[in-house]
């Protein structure tokens, strides 16, 4: 098993750091200068979703992507796996990290994460980016047997029993058949991600987002009942089924949005099409 890898290979004086939230340590790479910019990948990655853009993204901001409580090196908490508790956990980290007013960045789980978050803590977002995920409660998965994953998940004790001393094997399933660019994540990219998933509860943690689906539901169905979201908006899909459903679905769910598909990328956008992402992430991002 492979070292955790060095944030400082990244340039940009990136670094490890640990911030506090009320319940739980969070992991966070954090470097570069200028307005916050935080960073939300999903299961089954951790902030190294984002190494491809993250040093380019902080030539103009201080960039920090979170690991998300229980994914990654950040600490696993016994309980509270819903979207709203999530939501608050990550806002008292970026508190905790001194931002006031932030850009966030959103993929997958994060994603899940963001819609709450934006309704409750816009006033502390400047703008809000969203890619490729079904968000619990607000709009179906469209039928695609890659997306098995949603049952077994929730599988308590089998999903861990069967994934035990395979997780290297159950992780590269994933990152082979929902990618388009089937390369984009290397044999040392799946060294990274093995090592954070193989560690003691680390698959129970990544399951329990998935076993409180059915209370994130009627969270985030509560947070739409609200209205739409005010603050401005991006989402990107994937080119693949899941893409279309979910652009159009936030289009109804947003006063002020950009939605486009990722040509040529599967689910995991920020590392298939890391390019085409920096692109737009600098038009719209920028003020």
């Amino acid at each position: 098993m492979t070292g955790r890898f060095d944030a400082a290979a990244l340039g940009r004086d990136f670094r490890h750091e640990t911030v506090a939230a009320a319940d739980v340590n969070l992991h966070v790479v954090r470097g570069g200068k200028g307005d916050p910019l935080v960073l939300l990948a999903g299961w089954p990655q951790s902030w190294y979703a984002w190494r491809k853009l993250m040093p380019r993204l902080a030539a103009r901001f201080e960039v920090a992507a979170i690991d998300l409580p229980g994914m990654g090196d950040s600490e696993r908490p016994r309980e509270g796996y819903d979207v709203s508790s999530m939501a608050r956990r990550v806002h008292e980290a970026v508190v905790a990290l001194g931002f006031a007013r932030v850009r966030l960045v959103t993929h997958d789980i994060g994603t899940w994460l963001a819609f709450p978050y934006a309704h409750e803590y816009g006033a502390s977002l400047r703008k809000v980016v969203f890619m490729d995920a079904v968000i619990p409660g607000l709009f179906a998965a469209p039928p695609d047997p890659k997306l098995w994953h949603f049952g077994f998940n929730q599988q308590r004790g089998l999903a861990e029993a069967l994934t035990a001393g395979r997780e290297r094997v159950f992780l590269e399933w994933f990152f082979r058949n929902r990618s388009l660019v089937t390369d984009a994540i290397s044999e040392s990219d799946l060294d990274e991600y093995e090592r954070v998933y193989s560690a003691p509860g680390a698959m129970q943690a990544g399951f329990e987002y998935y076993r409180a689906m059915p209370v994130s539901m009627k969270q985030n169905q509560a947070y739409a009942a609200r209205g739409r979201l005010h603050v401005p908006a991006a989402v990107f899909g994937s080119d693949t089924p899941i893409g279309p459903v979910m652009t159009e679905a936030m289009k109804q769910l947003c006063d002020d949005i950009v939605a486009e598909i990722v040509p040529g990328s599967g689910h995991y956008i920020p590392e298939e099409q890391p390019d085409w992402l920096f692109e737009k992430l600098s038009m719209f991002l920028t003020d």
